[in-house]
């Protein structure tokens, strides 16, 4: 028989538990009431992530671009107040810094295009500095472009296997296929009203627009996936297809359609021995998908002439040659064009400020040839690179993801490129995470001492 003792401590114990959970219920029904119903919920996958994250860096990587990409703290403003993008960076890089120091390895990736980030640094810097306004520039640069940086930081040195890189790009599309459920149930339930009709999200991706090209981060891997799966996989993957061009159709966004055509040419053209054929079939798909999203309804020319939307965005790219003109070496500032834009605009029909609506010609304005010729070396190297890794492609296992990653990275980035063509996004975090994630396949891949350590099937 257990003692008196025993029993008592077994009492106390006991009490103890039962507090413990009475505190936990209470806590939970409080943030239930008090923040969200799905609070709880979100204190659980964040206590996982933070376990998670603090052993492993790639782990914590992984949960700062699902908070980049989901925008939970635009859902539910109680969440601001954690900067979740900006601890799980900070985390992150923390653990990487560490990691190196405790190996005292201090060295990071090295490919060509990692320098060019590293001139295109130095020359928004320069922009920075000498552009017509430093606090705010300087504010953007803390606040957006440090962000940037750590992110390309982080993707081309902790992407470092096939494995990871298989994770990765799932991660991404997991990602991207919630923004397309989420554009695909506002046309269902008859929310997607931006314009009447058009479907976007919240935060920085509020423009249907923006959504679109963010979708086309994933397409081709969702389809590659599709097509290299087997079983329930196949089938999941094919859902995620599904939910990324239910999505791009709820937006109705004439950029991204042009995107998705691109895209699909450069996917295909070296499948199919006919190019003709191929770029009829796929401009044939692409005039079904115009009809599916309503987009003639939204004729760019019409017996009246062009629309508002078409004239905003030559008159902003009038500005913007201007801008370049008058200050060629170092442009206007980092996200100074809004606010220079009536001081160029002196002929169009609206001078109101406004953005460039072409990522390309943003980065000229803004931050002249210091800031403009990197970048496009940047892209272009990178748009390279993923060719290169289509034709390795054919080395990988034919059924598995690693064969999806490989041969769907140079169309993603082709529909973002040219997606992002209508589109002010050269300083936002989309297109680097497609650029980092290529540089990373890179050295996995193409480096000649490197080579994949996994097959994910």
């Amino acid at each position: 028989m257990a003692s008196v003792a025993q029993r008592r401590s077994a009492l106390v114990a006991q009490l103890l538990g039962a507090f413990l959970l009475g505190a936990v219920a209470w806590a939970l029904g409080y943030l239930v009431v008090a923040i969200h119903p799905l609070a709880p919920l979100a204190l659980v996958v964040g206590v996982a992530g933070a376990v998670l994250g603090a052993t492993h860096p790639f782990g914590l990587l992984l949960i700062f671009l699902a908070v980049l990409l989901t925008r939970p703290h635009d859902f539910y403003p109680a969440l601001k107040a954690l900067q979740l993008a900006k601890l799980t960076a900070v985390g992150s890089l923390g653990l990487f810094v560490a990691g190196k120091m405790m190996r005292r390895d201090l060295s990071i990736a090295d490919a060509p295009q990692v320098r060019w980030f590293g001139y295109l640094l130095g020359g928004v810097l320069v922009s920075v500095v000498l552009g017509t306004n430093r606090g705010f520039s300087f504010a953007f640069f803390k606040d957006v472009f440090v962000k940037i940086a750590i992110l390309y930081l982080l993707i081309t040195n902790l992407v470092d296997s096939s494995k990871r890189a298989v994770i990765f790009q799932t991660a991404v599309a997991l990602c991207t296929g919630y923004l397309g459920f989420y554009a695909y149930r506002a046309k269902l339930t008859g929310t997607a009203d931006i314009e009447g009709s058009r479907a976007a999200f919240v935060g920085i991706l509020g423009d249907p627009n923006d959504l679109a090209l963010t979708l086309l981060m994933s397409v081709f891997f969702c389809f590659a996936a599709w097509r290299r799966s087997r079983g329930p996989l196949r089938l999941f993957f094919f859902a995620l297809l599904f939910l990324h061009i239910a999505g791009l159709i709820a937006t109705q966004s004439r950029g991204g359609m042009l995107g998705l055509v691109a895209a699909s040419y450069v996917f295909f053209k070296d499948r199919v021995k006919n190019k003709a054929l191929v770029l009829a079939a796929v401009i044939g798909v692409g005039g079904l998908f115009l009809v599916a999203a309503g987009l003639k309804s939204r004729a760019t020319v019409s017996s009246d002439g062009i629309d508002a939307s078409a004239q905003g965005r030559l008159d902003a790219w009038k500005a913007a040659g201007r801008m370049f003109v008058r200050s060629p070496a170092w442009g206007v500032g980092v996200e100074m064009f809004a606010w220079q834009y009536p001081n160029y605009a002196w002929d169009a029909w609206d001078q109101r400020p406004k953005e460039t609506h072409n990522m390309y010609l943003k980065a000229l304005a803004e931050t002249g040839l210091l800031g403009f010729v990197p970048f496009a070396m940047l892209l272009w190297l990178t748009w390279r690179s993923a060719g290169l890794l289509q034709v390795r492609s054919s080395r990988a296992p034919p059924d598995s993801l690693e064969r999806a990653v490989l041969e769907s990275q140079q169309a993603n980035l082709t529909g973002l490129l040219v997606s992002a063509f209508f589109l002010s996004q050269c300083w936002t975090w989309f297109p680097y995470i497609l650029v980092g994630f290529v540089t990373a396949l890179e050295r996995i891949y193409l480096q000649p001492a490197a080579e994949p350590e996994e097959v994910i099937v």
